[in-house]
C-alpha cells in the first residue's frame, strides 16, 4: 500500500467537523426540513458531506449540500472542483 493512501483518522475527523460546522449542523430547522451527514475514505482522500432537504408530502427537495474534502496535494485545482461537483451530482 502506498504511504499516502494510509488511513488517517485525524484527517477523516477533520473533514466531518468542517462539513458539520459550515452546514450549521446542530442548529434548528423549520418543520419539514432536515439534514443528513455522510463521510467516506478512498485512496487517500477523506470526504464528508451534509445535505439539507425539504420534505413536502411525498417529495424530497435537496436545498443545499456542504462538502469538505482532504485529498492531499492538488495539482489541478479546477479538476479537483470538477471531481467533487461531479461526485455530488
Amino acid at each position: 500500500m502506498r504511504e499516502d493512501y494510509r488511513f488517517d483518522a485525524s484527517r477523516f475527523r477533520r473533514v466531518i467537523e468542517v462539513a458539520a460546522a459550515k452546514s450549521g449542523w446542530g442548529t434548528s430547522l423549520p418543520a419539514g426540513k432536515g439534514r443528513g451527514i455522510a463521510a467516506s475514505y478512498n485512496q487517500g482522500a477523506s470526504v464528508a458531506e451534509v445535505t439539507e432537504v425539504t420534505v413536502n408530502d411525498k417529495t424530497l427537495m435537496v436545498d443545499k449540500i456542504t462538502c469538505a474534502i482532504d485529498c492531499g496535494r492538488i495539482i489541478n485545482p479546477q479538476g479537483a472542483v470538477n471531481q467533487v461537483q461531479g461526485g455530488i451530482v
